[in-house]
């Protein structure tokens, strides 16, 4: 359950927000496709890695999910408050990741596990996917809207 979970979680949660901000720049098109790609990659890495199968299936089929309906809602507000609909999804995916990562510390505490990630990996792919994103941003192609 908690593998389902952690991949759901995370897939869901990345898709959506990158989605969301790269269809707010570049169009609902683009923005379904790289939220759809890196909500199913973080959510197979967050939930297979950990938890098999289950993790693994939750993850893809979360981040496709995630992934559409963040590109679709920026679409839908693009000329509704837009940026005060985008703090609104960011606090509320704040609290959903801080609760995630509260039901990790407290079955955490019930196992004897070790964190076996270091911060190297976590920086790197982090900046990497900074920086791919922000190249999308930038430099990929713009739907009729934005053109």
């Amino acid at each position: 359950m908690s593998g389902m979970m952690i991949g759901m979680t995370i897939g869901m949660i990345s898709g959506f927000i990158s989605g969301y901000v790269v269809a707010a720049t570049n169009g609902m098109f683009v923005g379904s496709v790289f939220g759809m790609a890196f909500g199913m990659l973080i959510g197979v890495i967050a939930g297979g890695r950990c938890c098999g199968i289950m993790g693994f299936l939750e993850g893809i089929m979360s981040g496709f999910m995630g992934g559409l309906m963040g590109a679709m809602t920026a679409f839908m507000l693009f000329n509704d408050h837009l940026r005060s609909a985008t703090v609104i999804v960011s606090l509320v995916s704040a609290v959903i990741l801080f609760a995630l990562n509260y039901m990790l510390y407290i079955e955490g505490k019930q196992l004897d596990a070790k964190n076996i990630d270091g911060t190297f990996f976590t920086i790197v792919f982090s900046f990497i996917l900074t920086t791919v994103t922000t190249w999308i941003m930038v430099y990929g192609p713009r739907s009729g809207v934005f053109g």
